[in-house]
């Protein structure tokens, strides 16, 4: 099973080396560039970077010391997280988001974001992706599988 968080949104390039114009302003963009440094650093392991995630777009606003702030709360070292936004290699991993959201969406006249891919499709279900998750694990399934089964179908799946 694949799952991605783009961190790319509806921001329109501006300029070449990962110059965006974010739909809601520059800090979405400061979040989007950390989220994607992180989805790095992780090698893509959402287990790893969802919670940075979730911490940074948790309401407050999205500044380089929320980033460092997150990435301390997960294990991750904040000043490399801020170095890299500003080095170069967030520029970089930015554009690579640009470029799957805009392969994700050719030839479509809208789209939405966020958006997530589930085993390399669009991903649009919100509401059930946990029942689909743990529906299309293979293997012995995770602790979240069986306590969220049990919680909703009084059944015990292991």
């Amino acid at each position: 099973m694949d799952f991605e968080y783009v961190a790319h949104g509806l921001a329109l390039r501006t300029g070449p080396g990962g110059a965006f114009e974010c739909q809601h302003g520059a800090a979405e963009c400061v979040g989007n560039m950390a989220e994607t440094v992180v989805k790095s650093m992780t090698e893509g392991n959402a287990i790893a970077y969802m919670p940075f995630d979730v911490c940074v777009e948790d309401g407050e606003p999205i500044t380089e010391e929320l980033v460092r702030r997150c990435a301390q709360q997960n294990g991750l070292d904040g000043e490399e997280v801020v170095a890299a936004m500003h080095d170069g290699r967030g520029a970089r991993l930015q554009e690579a988001e640009a470029e799957k959201t805009e392969a994700l969406y050719a030839g479509k006249s809208s789209f939405h974001v966020p958006y997530f891919t589930f085993n390399g499709e669009e991903y649009e279900n919100y509401y059930n992706m946990l029942s689909d998750v743990c529906n299309y694990w293979q293997g012995e399934r995770p602790a979240g599988c069986s306590s969220w089964l049990k919680e909703r179908c009084s059944v015990d799946l292991k």
